[in-house]
């Protein structure tokens, strides 16, 4: 007798179940964006956007609101240990009502205030996000969000 290879009704229900209600949302931030990353289709009127070299992770965070609108959430809690040249940073946000705006995470490229950031929605059921930091030698290696 063969086996089909097809999934179950109950591994299918299953499945959906799972993505629909209160399943983890795990995101890595990009360590590093290459020049061709980078498009605009609106760059300054007379203006071409050209990025001449690639850019390492920098910083990353929360938003409340869409990311036009530059509503930056500061953490609910933060912890920092460090071994060495080694280092990690634990930094946490909870949400506790719906406000009516979407919740993004944000990753930070290119240093200084990170001028070039990627943004990525957060599930709207989501309640508590808590991002992981590694660095080494105070240089950021990973960034990994994980929201419930």
């Amino acid at each position: 007798m063969k086996l089909s290879r097809l999934p179950t009704m109950t591994s299918l229900l299953l499945a959906i179940a799972g993505s629909a209600y209160g399943t983890e949302q795990r995101v890595a931030c990009p360590e590093l964006l290459h020049p061709d990353a980078v498009q605009s289709n609106r760059p300054p009127v007379g203006w071409a956007l050209y990025m001449p070299q690639e850019v390492y992770l920098s910083g990353g965070g929360m938003l409340q609101g869409p990311p036009d609108q530059s509503g930056y959430l500061v953490p609910d809690d933060s912890k920092r240990t460090k071994s060495g040249i080694r280092a990690t940073q634990t930094d946490r946000w909870t949400f506790h009502a719906p406000e009516g705006y979407p919740t993004w995470i944000y990753c930070g490229y290119g240093g200084g205030r990170t001028p070039l950031q990627l943004f990525k929605p957060v599930a709207d059921d989501a309640t508590e996000c808590i991002l992981t930091t590694r660095f080494a030698n105070d240089q950021i290696r990973e960034q990994i969000f994980v929201c419930k």
